[in-house]
């Protein structure tokens, strides 16, 4: 474990000096001010990216799948829940997309992160609620939940949570809050959601543990699955079944991210 932890630690090192370097000699100059993504212009130059995120979002190949699902259910007015905002591109096409009279709430365990996409976010669509704390796609977190530790990536976009069930021996005064959809909804949102986005770097595992897993009120799903992360072969599987069997059915799948719709209830008009 000792060993891991240093091999770690040695790779992270590793990448902070090369992105240190790549600042320093490649010229801010060269990046694009601005990219458009799906009709919304996501500010690269000058901000604090790193080499490999802008590199990424100058190509515009950025959480396309997503992209892609959110084009297929977003409206004007939509109420939104996101877990996962990253540096905020998802959170900027969404709210472009609701519009004024729609609202995002978006929630973000990196406090990195989180400042990043309030810093530019947050003073173009005034429909958005930016959240530092852990989300769990579940409409209530199971009793006995607590994080252990969030794992910051090397990248600009990635992070990883590590939680688990029982008493928590010491708890950290300065901890950040955790959010379920329930949470969400009446303390930020202040209404039911609509569209429930979720990528949250595995724990979306969550969802094994959690008995009333969406509100009835919930119309639209998209979730990113990491197989990689998971223990077992066939978790993505399990999570697909235990969606469906609470009221929705998958409409598309693109790579590792699925849209699900709400199943329309169909009744039967008896002849008086």
């Amino acid at each position: 474990m000792f060993k891991e932890q240093s091999t770690l630690k040695i790779i992270k090192t590793f990448f902070k000096v090369r992105q240190s370097i790549l600042r320093k000699i490649v010229p801010e100059f060269i990046w694009k001010k601005y990219n458009n993504f799906d009709g919304v212009p996501i500010p690269i130059r000058s901000m604090p990216f790193s080499f490999g995120t802008k590199l990424c979002l100058s190509s515009g190949n950025y959480e396309i799948p997503e992209r892609i699902l959110s084009s297929l259910v977003l409206e004007k007015g939509m109420k939104v829940i996101e877990m996962g905002t990253s540096i905020g591109i998802l959170s900027a096409i969404i709210a472009n997309k609701i519009g004024i009279s729609g609202k995002l709430v978006t929630i973000e365990a990196s406090l990195k992160k989180c400042n990043i996409a309030s810093s530019w976010l947050l003073k173009n669509y005034p429909n958005v609620k930016i959240i530092n704390g852990y989300a769990f796609p579940c409409y209530k977190l199971p009793k006995g939940l607590y994080v252990k530790s969030f794992q910051e990536e090397i990248s600009s976009l990635e992070g990883k949570v590590e939680y688990s069930f029982g008493n928590q021996e010491v708890k950290d005064k300065d901890s950040m809050p955790l959010f379920d959809i329930y949470k969400i909804e009446n303390e930020y949102l202040f209404d039911k959601a609509d569209l429930l986005v979720v990528d949250v770097e595995g724990a979306e595992e969550i969802l094994f543990d959690s008995e009333i897993i969406f509100p009835e009120t919930l119309k639209n799903i998209i979730i990113e699955t990491h197989p990689w992360e998971y223990s077992k072969v066939d978790t993505t599987k399990c999570i697909i079944s235990k969606i469906c069997s609470n009221g929705f059915e998958m409409i598309h799948q693109i790579e590792t991210s699925y849209l699900f719709s709400r199943k329309k209830v169909i009744t039967n008009k008896k002849n008086s």
